[in-house]
């Protein structure tokens, strides 16, 4: 539960998809600084292929630069994990 309202409290859309098949807490030496959700693809062309889709990202605003294109590459290590897809959306702040 913790995981879900920290995403929920700190996402520009205040809330979680209702399914998180991986969920990454991000961490910089040992402070918390972000999180990674991923959850079933939305793509209709791939629903039978094991794929996950970055359905949240969040971080804190004081990190250090590109921290969310390293946490990714990161999280491409993970051992045994299916393919991943991130998708950005265009946002005016």
């Amino acid at each position: 539960m913790e995981f879900k309202r920290y995403i929920a409290e700190h996402h520009y859309l205040r809330g979680t998809p209702p399914e998180g098949i991986v969920k990454l807490w991000v961490f910089l030496a040992e402070r918390r600084i972000g999180a990674l959700m991923w959850g079933r693809t939305t793509s209709r062309m791939w629903t039978n292929l094991p794929i996950l889709e970055l359905t949240r990202a969040v971080f804190e605003d004081d990190t250090p630069p590109n921290v969310e294109s390293r946490a990714l590459a990161l999280a491409r290590l993970v051992e045994d994990a299916p393919m991943l897809t991130a998708h950005a959306e265009g946002r005016t702040p």
